[in-house]
């Protein structure tokens, strides 16, 4: 209480007590109301009243600064809800709660004080944050009306009213602070267009709404692959909403379906390099034939030259019907060639006519082995190499398997006696499986490969036949080849050409697989990536649905926003389609994203929205990548 003194018209002072906050025409009346009764009236025009001055009253926040004032208040507000909750339980008088308003009214009639107040009790309420649900506007409301509940209630006060005034500025404060913060990203999200950190930001929104796996993105990288192709973002993580993305975007712009073209002739023209590195040109297989020739030559000149006796062995071999037959053989090959077959008969020299002193002849008879030449062993090699590969012959089955091992004992009789035979044979089978390697690449090319070749010339390899043509190992290498002695394809190439085969095998089907998984109609929304960005960077600190910005009604909202960013929007494209070309570019705009930011810019629907862009090919505007989100 306050005493005010007051000057009467005759000269008289009076003091009155009142209350603090009784204002001069609340004095005023009190004053004349008593004293009237006594006969001694006052006029209120003639009164005076000396400014109201508190002389018995010590307010102690004068001495305090505003810092001071708002730590005193932060206390005073914690107090409040203790002796409030205290008054709820029975535990605190009315008295008391009485005497704690009157000893704070001095420092709750202060801005800063109340301020102090204010920030003690969300002090205390902060745990209830973390409740599920306290972030809506509900449980903003209910955070509020609790702690209005707890507000101490003087006499004549409500508890209902204060849980009413707290419910509805807890309401206030949420829409406040969200209002504020939808208003500070959408403005951030309006200029992000504008400057290059800004538009990876947007890229960044739109990856992390992609991709179906946005961590993968993390561990790609723009390096070559085995086969020399540089992979797209897409092929680099295998992820089929990246693929989408990359669908989408290349549906909307011829400049940029050239850029992703262009890199996919590029990298087919790497991989069917790998296929013509084996399979080598002309040249060097003409190279490759005179190395052969030059390597065996001379030492089949110098096997066949010779002449070498004939043993048991290889007459038991003569006495065989393959060897008969291609004997005959070889005596044709000879005489079409002008020679005779190189192959004599055992011979018996005669015994002595002379006689030793014992009446025997000095010189006993002697027989002298037959001899074959190693052309006629040639010769008849080939004779039955003849037999075996002449359908008429009729040699098959157990035959056939019969023949086969009669000519391997021959070889090996041969190599035996003539050892530059196996010399040259290695030889030759060393160089010709050099050319049956050579065979078996372009044979890929020739069965593979598109027709049509591509606008830089180069042939375009097809994903199923190539997969087909490397199931079919043995009838790969057959058709080849023409050498039926060989059931897998490791056996003819080297592991190096196995590793390369396989690397063009796995990069085709993988791009195949994410050709497929984006199969469908391009999103007729991309172009407004910079205003959707906008709009939903500007709904987010709102806690309204992401899908209100995909809206028929916000985007016709946009319409200004868009026109307004017109020259934005291409410099965006341009940044996401360098962003699915280089996964090294695409991390650096993931690394700009903050995490709040990445609930950003497209929907969890956003493939499907790719789905429905066909029936709208011919609008004006691309108006999303963001639209048709469930």
């Amino acid at each position: 209480m306050a005493t005010y003194r007051i000057t009467a018209p005759d000269g008289a002072s009076y003091e009155i007590t009142a209350p603090d906050d009784a204002t001069q025409d609340q004095v005023m009346a009190y004053a004349q109301a008593n004293y009237a009764q006594a006969g001694r009236p006052i006029n209120q025009s003639g009164a005076r009243t000396s400014a109201p001055t508190q002389e018995t009253a010590y307010n102690p926040t004068d001495d305090m600064g505003v810092g001071q004032r708002v730590l005193a208040g932060v206390g005073m507000g914690m107090n409040d809800l203790w002796v409030g909750a205290k008054q709820r339980l029975g535990l605190a008088s009315q008295d008391e709660v009485d005497e704690k308003r009157r000893s704070d009214a001095a420092l709750r009639n202060t801005t800063s004080g109340t301020v102090g107040s204010v920030l003690g009790k969300v002090a205390l309420s902060a745990p209830t944050f973390l409740v599920p649900g306290a972030g809506t506007l509900a449980g903003a409301a209910a955070t509020g009306g609790g702690m209005g509940i707890l507000e101490p209630t003087a006499q004549g006060e409500s508890i209902a009213k204060n849980a009413a005034l707290g419910a509805a500025g807890g309401v206030a404060g949420a829409v406040a602070g969200r209002a504020l913060g939808s208003l500070y990203q959408g403005g951030k999200a309006l200029l992000e267009p504008f400057y290059q950190s800004g538009r990876e930001k947007v890229v960044g929104r739109v990856l992390q709404r992609f991709a179906e796996q946005p961590g993968a993105i993390a561990n790609a990288n723009s390096r070559a692959t085995a086969t020399g192709a540089i992979p797209t973002l897409a092929e680099s993580t295998g992820d089929r909403g990246i693929a989408s993305l990359q669908r989408a975007l290349e549906s909307i712009d011829p400049q940029l379906s050239g850029r992703f073209a262009q890199r996919a002739a590029e990298n087919n023209a790497a991989r069917v390099g790998v296929l013509q590195g084996i399979a080598g040109d002309e040249a060097r297989r003409a190279a490759l034939d005179a190395s052969i020739k030059a390597q065996t030559g001379p030492l089949y000149s110098a096997a066949t030259s010779k002449t070498v006796p004939v043993d048991s062995a290889f007459n038991e071999l003569l006495a065989r019907p393959s060897v008969k037959s291609a004997l005959g053989r070889a005596g044709n090959i000879a005489q079409e060639q002008g020679r005779m077959l190189g192959l004599t008969q055992p011979t018996v020299s005669p015994a002595s006519m002379l006689l030793d002193a014992a009446g025997k002849p000095i010189t006993a008879s002697a027989v002298k082995p037959g001899t074959i030449t190693g052309q006629a062993l040639q010769d008849l090699k080939m004779g039955m190499d003849d037999m075996l590969r002449d359908p008429t012959a009729g040699i098959a089955g157990k035959e056939g398997a019969a023949v086969k091992a009669t000519r391997a004992q021959l070889v090996d009789w041969m190599e035996r006696q003539i050892p530059e035979f196996r010399t040259a044979r290695e030889a030759t089978l060393a160089g010709k499986k050099q050319l049956n390697q050579m065979d078996v690449g372009q044979r890929l090319l020739d069965k593979t490969t598109a027709a049509i070749r591509d606008l830089g010339g180069n042939q375009k390899l097809q994903a199923n036949a190539y997969a087909r043509a490397l199931n079919d190992e043995m009838g790969l290498v057959r058709n080849a080849t023409g050498f039926r002695g060989v059931n897998s394809l490791d056996q003819v190439m080297t592991p190096a050409q196995m590793a390369s085969l396989n690397a063009v095998r796995k990069e085709l089907e993988l791009s195949a697989n994410l050709a497929q998984a984006a199969n469908g109609a391009g999103s007729q929304t991309a172009k407004s990536l910079a205003s959707q960005n906008m709009m939903r960077q500007l709904i987010g600190p709102t806690g309204l649905p992401q899908s209100w910005a995909e809206s028929a009604l916000m985007r016709t909202a946009l319409r200004p926003v868009q026109f307004g960013m017109q020259a934005a929007e291409p410099m965006v494209l341009d940044d996401l389609a360098k962003a699915l070309l280089s996964p090294t570019f695409a991390q650096q705009t993931l690394a700009r994203v903050t995490p709040q930011a990445t609930r950003g810019l497209l929907s969890a629907g956003g493939s499907k929205a790719l789905k429905h862009g066909a029936a709208a090919t011919n609008r004006t505007a691309i108006e999303g990548l963001l639209s048709l989100k469930d």
